[in-house]
Order: structure tokens, then sequence, then C-alpha cells
């Protein structure tokens, strides 16, 4: 599914949507799965069907994609 105009836009501009829960550069921290306690930034939005899906940063320099449920701000 292509990601709506709107929702990228507020992605984008940094802004959450009904669909997103982080916008560009948002600092995260990773609480389930292989990259479980690691902290990044989201720096792309994958998808958001079935599950939002962000592509993110580690601080250690890899990026990874994580489904939302997956993260949370710091």
């Amino acid at each position: 599914m292509k990601i709506p105009k709107d929702i990228e836009n507020n992605f984008f501009d940094g802004l959450p949507t009904s669909k997103t829960k982080f916008g560009i550069n948002a600092a995260v921290s990773i609480i389930n799965g292989p990259h479980k306690q690691h902290n990044g930034s989201v720096i792309s939005l994958i998808t958001i069907e079935p599950n939002t899906k962000y592509l993110v940063e580690l601080s250690v320099g890899t990026e990874v994609q994580i489904d939302e449920l997956d993260l949370v701000p710091l």
C-alpha cells in the first residue's frame, strides 16, 4: 500500500498522525527483538499497513527496520 501524501508530509514535518507515532529524526529506544535496548533515530517511514514500520538508524550506525510497536520515545 502506498503511503498517503498527508501522512508522508506529516512524517517529514516530524509530526505524528493517526497511523504514525513518530516523525523523522525522532529519538527512540527499541523494546523488543534482536535490537532490544538499542537507541536510535527514525530516518524513514517504510509502511503503515498492516503494521507501521520505520527505518531506524541505531546509535552504533546500523540501519534496521523496526515495527512501531517495538519502539518507545526517548
